[in-house]
């Protein structure tokens, strides 16, 4: 038999496996142009939680134990468990962090009510690191902290919640928002009578150009900013193996094959 054969058939054909080539390179060039661009378009989206996509007509009051944190940028995340959803004895008196009042702070507390969405635990979103840092937390959270929280619930996901204010195991206030909400709260029932519900407490002022629009403007943007700085190197791997694949392909379509040589 000679060598080139076996069983009647070619060792190896040249057209064939070109065409084979072609189409596996032509699978990784899709595959890789897919992937680049989930990358993009998910990751930013993915981390971005404006006040805008929460329902800041009822605020809600919870307590509890972090179970989960995860410290770091885009944003702070932590999963707290639920254990107390009473508001305590003069909830209205209560000192609110510096700054808030005049952006309608008290319209929150006035609307604040017992949580009763029925989850044992809910994931709080909490800003950037540096954020949460120049409003005075010191130092990270962690597992088996105790804290309370006042703030809304995601429209879309009821098991997300973000805080205007949380107050931490020795009583100190944490400010999370700096500008004016998107919409008014409602006031809570228990406080229609409380005395305090006139336009002037209830009704937030308008957001404008101070330093502290701009700081939270700023987070509210860096949350896409470092996700999309996360995916900058995946971009730039894929966008080389893009290259590299769809080199390759046209090397093999102008390569003479061994009949044209």
């Amino acid at each position: 038999m000679p060598l080139e054969t076996i069983h009647d058939r070619p060792v190896f054909e040249p057209r064939r496996g070109r065409r084979y080539i072609r189409a596996a390179l032509t699978v990784l060039i899709v595959g890789a142009g897919v992937g680049v661009s989930a990358v993009l378009g998910a990751a930013p989206a993915s981390a971005h939680h404006g006040w805008s996509e929460f329902d800041t007509r009822y605020a809600y009051y919870l307590s509890g134990e972090l179970t989960e944190v995860d410290w770091g940028n885009p944003h702070v995340d932590a999963t707290i468990a639920i254990t107390n959803v009473a508001l305590s004895e003069g909830w209205l008196d209560r000192e609110l962090p510096g700054g808030l009042e005049e952006i309608g702070g008290q319209a929150t507390m006035l609307s604040a009510r017992p949580y009763d969405g029925g989850n044992d635990h809910l994931q709080l979103i909490l800003g950037t690191i540096e954020y949460n840092q120049r409003q005075g937390m010191d130092r990270p959270l962690q597992v088996g902290d105790q804290i309370e929280a006042v703030g809304y619930l995601h429209q879309d996901d009821d098991e997300l919640l973000r805080p205007e204010t949380i107050w931490l195991e020795d009583g100190q206030g944490i400010r999370l928002r700096l500008l004016a909400l998107p919409q008014e709260p409602e006031p809570a029932p228990q406080n229609t009578n409380s005395g305090a519900t006139g336009d002037e407490a209830a009704t937030p002022p308008p957001a404008d150009s101070s330093d502290d629009a701009s700081e939270e403007s700023a987070n509210e943007a860096g949350t896409n900013a470092s996700a999309s700085t996360s995916a900058a190197p995946w971009s730039v791997t894929g966008t080389a193996i893009v290259a590299a694949v769809a080199g390759g392909w046209i090397y093999l379509r102008r390569r003479p094959s061994s009949d044209e040589r």
